[in-house]
């Protein structure tokens, strides 16, 4: 469990020490911090705790198999939590429906953005509860998706060793139980047609030519009830590519210039 009872989750005391000051973070995050507590509040929505716990839960079983931390429990960091708590937490009170269909992380490099990513596409595949679930993994170039893939790969090996019900291929994984897969691709692919995805994560966006791939995938998740797409990267130097347009909106929202929920 992420907390004991009457304990104040990791998550909320991140936000909380963030917005107060009392761990140093830049005015990005704090803006970040100080939405996710008003949203709090919101009679509007929902948040569901339970939610949060599961997928932190559900990271925590997986192993790091690489670097200083191999073999040790994937334990999730306070920013780290405060981003699966965004994302799996908020649910519209009126309808039931998981609030955010999209979000955008932007971590600093050697932080573990690609385990992040990989653990959150397994949760999804897994454990998110979608019967037919289909998890899109997609990188600028096949030396990048094949990266981001491998923690795939490790993790479902780690989870079902004899490959019983959850079965890794050379770029998808089937999860036989419930018809659910995931799979790898990159935008130099020549074939980007046939989605239906569930839940998407764009890795390293911030070197996207186009945003073709993200188009199609985002267009791809019409027929489904909670679907998500994430982009994930870290920071780029070329304000002409469309990460840039997609970093500045959600400052704009932060800033409250714009209103997207």
């Amino acid at each position: 469990n992420n907390t004991s009872i009457n304990e104040k989750p990791i998550y909320i005391q991140y936000a909380e020490d963030a917005v107060n000051g009392n761990i140093v973070v830049c005015e990005l995050v704090k803006l970040s911090c100080q939405r996710f507590l008003d949203d709090l509040k919101r009679d509007d929505l929902i948040f569901d705790y339970e939610a949060v716990n599961k997928c932190i839960s559900f990271i925590k079983v997986l192993k790091h198999f690489t670097g200083k931390s191999s073999g040790k429990n994937f334990i999730l960091q306070p920013w780290q939590q405060f981003i699966v708590a965004n994302i799996v937490g908020f649910y519209w009170k009126e309808t039931g429906d998981r609030r955010f269909t999209s979000s955008y992380i932007e971590i600093s490099r050697k932080n573990g953005k690609t385990a992040l990513a990989a653990a959150l596409c397994m949760y999804f595949l897994i454990a998110d509860g979608e019967d037919g679930a289909e998890v899109d993994l997609a990188a600028n170039s096949k030396e990048q998706a094949k990266i981001a893939f491998s923690f795939c790969s490790n993790f479902a090996k780690q989870l079902d060793p004899k490959g019983k019900y959850i079965k890794p291929y050379r770029d998808t994984i089937n999860l036989n139980l419930n018809s659910s897969k995931l799979r790898v691709f990159s935008s130099d692919d020549s074939k980007l047609d046939g989605f239906n995805s569930s839940f998407a994560l764009l890795d390293e966006y911030h070197s996207a030519p186009n945003s073709k791939v993200r188009d199609v995938i985002k267009s791809s998740m019409g027929m489904r009830r909670n679907p998500h797409l994430c982009t994930i990267t870290t920071a780029g130097f070329n304000k002409v590519l469309p990460c840039y347009k997609l970093r500045s909106t959600g400052i704009e929202i932060l800033q409250k210039i714009k209103t997207d929920d």
